[in-house]
């Protein structure tokens, strides 16, 4: 993209519609929509929380939103999206985050799935014992080891304006009964 119809700056916010005939080259913080017919260039510091659709669509930077362009689609090194990419031809440079589905070739013209939409199904599940009837329950023997719960894991919910969340710690070894302390003392002599 040789020449730029607009240019929004770094320093800029926008919140709202983006509407033109022309190219686009993006610096910013954008939250609202993208519709353009020209190019739209991401630059590696714009921040867009938006749907981008635009003919050729050239990302750096993070994109919270499907992005669909009448042309093409690529993700340079460093563009984070979260979000569905809808285009004829798609390229994903090594660097290149998705998190989201792809839609290529004949299968390009279908609009992509809402994000938001994607966003309200649950991100893990969890099994929950069914519980006992009053009746049917009976009574635990006591054991004087203690056993520590394992950790609940919890799946990181990446944003691509900020840091992966980090994975918790492996679970411990709950403590050995004290038969099961002694048999491995005499299998250790």
């Amino acid at each position: 993209m040789a020449r730029t119809d607009s240019r929004i700056g770094q320093s800029t916010v926008i919140r709202g519609t983006i509407r033109g005939a022309g190219d686009i080259d993006l610096h910013g913080r954008i939250e609202g929509t993208i519709d353009v017919d020209g190019d739209v260039t991401v630059a590696d510091s714009a921040r867009v929380k938006a749907p981008v659709n635009g003919g050729r669509v050239v990302v750096r930077g993070a994109i919270a939103g499907n992005v669909k362009g009448k042309e093409s689609v690529v993700l340079e090194e460093g563009a984070r999206v979260v979000g569905d990419l809808a285009a004829p031809s798609i390229g994903i440079r090594r660097g290149g985050l998705l998190r989201g589905h792809v839609a290529s070739g004949e299968h390009a013209d279908r609009a992509p799935t809402s994000v938001a939409a994607r966003a309200t199904r649950p991100a893990t599940t969890q099994r929950t014992a069914p519980a006992a009837a009053p009746s049917q329950k009976k009574a635990e023997p006591k054991s004087e080891a203690k056993t520590e719960a394992a950790p609940k894991l919890v799946e990181p919910t990446a944003s691509p304006l900020t840091k992966p969340a980090r994975t918790a710690p492996a679970p411990v070894m709950p403590a050995l009964q004290k038969g099961a302390k002694a048999a491995l003392k005499k299998k250790a002599r």
